[in-house]
């Protein structure tokens, strides 16, 4: 089931990021639920189901429009908008107990109506509370200086002996001024996998569902080489969540 989800041409390039070591730090029975709930909700996907519509109305709220691809669609997203792209990510993680997996370049479009619409494919995830719970508390550890958070989260993965591995991959240019490479992000998913094998800590199967979201988010962000400030997406994203979350609009 796990290899029907890879072998998809849509997420073919996740091939990259299987090793020995990634079977052996990730339990194989719920890794093969993790990925057999993915692909039957390809099946069930609709963006008014009620497990994806919250999240897209919040999302909206904050003015990230979500909508089904038209046929015949051709207009691609103005790549001015990658920064919308990266604080989109973020809001996701922010406000939704289910993710969209599908951050591909080909699945945002300009419009006359918006600068950035998200045309998802039908690939998505609904998250245990406490992985949801540790992602964000893991952003939040480390964009806002708080060493004890980021451990505990790294702790929370099952990663924590990969901590070294995540402060050099976040920690580049300050995350002011960062272009995204696929190699090094496959690089670094290589290393977590090496240190937690030699630890002996077992990962969150829900990590592969973080890895997909990744892995689309790097392949957009790659395509023109422009270098993106990565602290200011995130920190903008909190602020607009937060305002969302307490009741008032961002």
């Amino acid at each position: 089931m796990f290899e029907a989800l890879l072998k998809n041409s849509d997420f073919s390039a996740l091939f990259k990021l299987v090793s020995p070591n990634f079977f052996k730090v990730v339990p194989v029975p719920q890794l093969l639920g993790v990925a057999g709930k993915i692909l039957a909700n390809t099946r069930a996907f609709s963006l008014e189901h009620p497990e994806i519509a919250p999240g897209i109305k919040l999302l909206e709220q904050v003015g990230y429009p979500v909508q089904t691809a038209a046929a015949g669609e051709t207009t691609p997203m103005d790549i001015t908008q990658q920064p919308r792209v990266l604080e989109l990510y973020f809001l996701q993680i922010a406000l939704c107990d289910t993710w969209l997996l599908d951050f591909r370049g080909g699945s945002f479009r300009t419009t006359v109506a918006d600068p950035l619409v998200w045309q998802p494919g039908p690939y998505f995830l609904s998250l245990t509370p406490t992985f949801r719970d540790t992602v964000r508390a893991l952003y939040e550890g480390f964009y806002l200086d708080r060493p004890e958070q980021f451990e505990g989260a790294l702790r929370s993965l099952g990663v924590l002996s990969a901590k070294q591995v995540f402060i050099d991959h976040f920690g580049l240019d300050d995350q002011t001024q960062v272009r995204f490479k696929l190699a090094e992000f496959e690089q670094t998913f290589a290393k977590v996998f090496q240190a937690c094998a030699a630890s002996g800590e077992k990962i969150s199967p829900e990590f592969t569902a973080l890895g997909v979201l990744l892995l689309t988010l790097y392949e957009n962000l790659q395509a023109t080489d422009q270098p993106c400030n990565v602290r200011e997406a995130f920190l903008s994203a909190r602020q607009k969540a937060q305002a969302i979350l307490e009741g008032g609009r961002a």
